[in-house]
């Protein structure tokens, strides 16, 4: 690896790996200089000179098969992104130095004519999910003994905002006519369609032929295995049964639902598709995937099922999540007009029947 040089326009030094990717160091030479020479050591998994990278590389060798291949990427370019900012012994890790690289600007994306945009800030979202990675990987070394303890196991991390939007009939139609219009979009529209199931976004894009059996999907691999310890099964309805039918058969192996390319689809592309639906359709804002779940939980709720039923339909144990993060019964106009009028009309009922009413 090169010596770092500074970039004017940015104020900060880089180095550019083998690959010809130029990493951010940092806007002080010194510390530029001293995390360049920790990069070029070898990664150390444990002791007192354990270091970021060594740790890390141990972490997934460990845990190579105990996540889907998409949730290993994900957290793989999170972590290298973190060793990148800092590569040196755990020991001198702390809180404050997360927090830095959290709140730290990114290197914008690189363009297909070569360039880079331009540099922008992680989301509240990014940054908790990149922060809890980090955090899930010291407190295993600590909990294997590579290290004495986990030196930011007191992290706080921001809470993501509650999602306030759900998809109504409307809006899923005017999407769904929409993206059959176009042909770089048709592929998107059964993407659209199978999100009324309830699953999470991640799921939808991972369910392959192998975890059909005919009238579900059933992931061994999911968020909640390892509180539940059992597989996570999301029930279809019949047209989604159908849908998942005909894809099985069209792709016997890899993911079901794909894109015009037939690759599968990415969470950032969704979140492209998505974003590009709600400017072209003027939906509210805070239409995402995940709004699809939030609408099913909705739903199910206005149409009589239980809180606990939808829950387990969820994959959540705790039904106490359905009220306090999925349900919107509150932008169910209609729905709670009728119950009032149900509340008047049984308070009128039981005042005409009550016998002190009859005598007066």
């Amino acid at each position: 690896m090169r010596k770092p040089f500074f970039k004017p326009r940015l104020k900060c030094w880089y180095v550019r790996d083998a690959a010809g990717k130029d990493i951010r160091l940092n806007t002080d030479k010194r510390k530029a200089y001293d995390l360049w020479h920790s990069m070029q050591a070898s990664g150390i998994a444990s002791g007192p000179e354990a270091t970021t990278v060594g740790v890390c590389d141990s972490f997934f060798e460990s845990h190579r098969y105990d996540f889907t291949p998409q949730r290993i990427a994900t957290m793989e370019a999170y972590a290298a992104a973190f060793c990148t900012f800092y590569s040196g012994p755990v020991a001198k890790l702390n809180r404050n130095i997360v927090s830095d690289w959290l709140n730290a600007p990114k290197l914008g994306r690189l363009r297909k004519d070569g360039k880079r945009g331009p540099d922008y800030f992680w989301s509240d979202s990014a940054k908790r999910n990149a922060g809890s990675v980090i955090k899930r990987i010291c407190k295993w070394a600590a909990d294997e003994g590579m290290i004495a303890r986990s030196p930011i196991s007191g992290l706080k991390l921001a809470e993501s905002g509650r999602r306030q939007t759900i998809v109504d009939h409307d809006a899923h139609k005017a999407m769904v006519l929409d993206c059959i219009s176009r042909d770089s979009d048709r592929s998107f529209a059964l993407y659209l369609i199978a999100s009324h199931c309830g699953a999470r976004p991640q799921q939808i894009r991972e369910v392959t032929a192998s975890i059909f059996n005919g009238v579900a999907w059933i992931f061994s691999k999911h968020k909640t295995a390892a509180k539940t310890g059992k597989p996570l099964v999301v029930y279809l309805h019949p047209c989604l049964q159908t849908l998942s039918r005909i894809l099985a058969a069209a792709h016997p192996s890899g993911q079901l639902f794909r894109n015009g390319r037939g690759d599968a689809w990415k969470k950032d592309t969704v979140c492209q598709r998505m974003k590009r639906l709600q400017v072209r359709l003027g939906l509210p804002e805070g239409t995402v995937a995940y709004s699809y779940r939030h609408t099913f939980a909705t739903e199910a709720l206005v149409a009589g099922v239980s809180t606990s039923a939808t829950a387990a339909l969820l994959g959540h144990t705790d039904s106490r999540m359905v009220s306090k993060v999925y349900s919107h019964i509150d932008q169910m106009q209609s729905h709670l007009l009728d119950a009032a009028s149900k509340v008047a009309t049984a308070r009128i009922s039981s005042l005409s029947t009550d016998p002190k009413n009859e005598k007066s």
